[in-house]
């Protein structure tokens, strides 16, 4: 699997990127988007 910018997220995993990044409450976003945007490095 790739890392980094080489990987474009899932429709999910950018939607759930754009709830932290507006500061959104965290506690209903999958664990897994946020697991797989960690590992890319979001």
């Amino acid at each position: 699997m790739e890392r980094g910018l080489l990987v474009e997220p899932s429709p999910n995993e950018e939607s759930a990127l754009q709830r932290i990044a507006f500061g959104f409450d965290q506690t209903d976003l999958r664990l897994d988007y946020l697991t797989r945007l960690k590992f890319l490095g979001m």
